[in-house]
């Protein structure tokens, strides 16, 4: 990592620069991303902070890490509408890696899952703790790692979720292709 740059409101970059971290510097509403080429890129989420939005990811993906404040644990704050990664098609994605923090989901259509993503090669989820009203992964990917987290996908009271929730128990992990 060669730079750091706070977050403090929603928003999006394109294209960033190669070897920056993002911290979500405070808690805010509104969804925030990185499009373009992106590469070599980390968005830290620390201990407490709780953002009401989503983190969308889309665009060529070359080594990518969310993550809390300490790499390898349960240490970080929650993005409470989850994380979309959309390769948007030919756009390969790749090397990415989710790391202890808190997930969760709206029951709003295409955001009902904890992570939605294209297909991505090299995958890690780890750490993480993720509630979802749905499904807790939707998508394709190979090479994949998942390991050390708490998952529960399916109904629950509303007061438990950011929305209204409808429906039973749903899928935790579904390989979309």
């Amino acid at each position: 990592i060669t730079s750091d740059t706070n977050i403090t409101s929603s928003g999006s970059v394109n294209n960033p620069i190669a070897g920056t971290r993002y911290t979500i510097a405070s808690d805010f509403t509104g969804n925030w991303g990185v499009s373009g080429t992106i590469t070599d890129i980390e968005i830290v989420v620390p201990s407490g902070r709780d953002w009401n939005g989503r983190l969308n990811i889309s665009g060529t993906v070359n080594r990518l890490r969310v993550r809390g404040s300490t790499v390898g644990s349960h240490s970080g704050g929650t993005i409470r509408l989850g994380i979309d990664i959309n390769g948007g098609g030919p756009n390969p994605i790749n090397d990415v890696i989710f790391d202890g923090i808190k997930l969760g989901s709206t029951d709003a259509a295409f955001e009902y899952n904890i992570v939605q993503s294209d297909v991505i090669s090299r995958f890690a989820v780890v750490n993480c703790q993720m509630r979802a009203a749905r499904s807790s992964f939707i998508g394709e990917a190979t090479d994949c790692v998942w390991a050390g987290n708490s998952m529960i996908a399916g109904a629950y009271s509303s007061g438990q979720v950011t929305s209204g929730v409808s429906g039973g128990a749903q899928w935790g992990l579904r390989h979309g292709g």
